[in-house]
């Protein structure tokens, strides 16, 4: 989190930051809080919440929609526990062509 911290303030001090890299910085963050997640949810959290100051959830790509539609309404736990069921219940093959 620190690379993408001093790298916004590197754009901002500079004036180079653009619509492209501010969704680049959140996209980021947002994939950063998921993986994060599992081991330390206090800090995917926090990556998650400056991911949501940076750019709207409904921008972030690679994620499902009903993931983002549950970390948008409700919270990041909320929709990790969602994910993790399907996981769960669903076979690799089937999460990922999207059955």
């Amino acid at each position: 989190m620190l690379l993408s911290e001093a790298f916004e303030a590197h754009l901002l001090a500079r004036g180079e930051m653009n619509e492209a890299r501010r969704l680049a910085l959140a996209q980021g963050r947002f994939e950063g809080a998921r993986t994060a997640y599992p081991w330390d949810k206090e800090y995917a959290k926090t990556l998650m919440k400056k991911a949501r100051e940076l750019a709207p959830i409904s921008r972030f790509k690679g994620a499902n929609p009903y993931y983002r539609w549950a970390v948008r309404l409700v919270a990041l736990t909320f929709a990790e526990r969602i994910a993790d069921v399907r996981r769960r219940l669903l076979p690799k093959s089937a999460v990922v062509s999207g059955r």
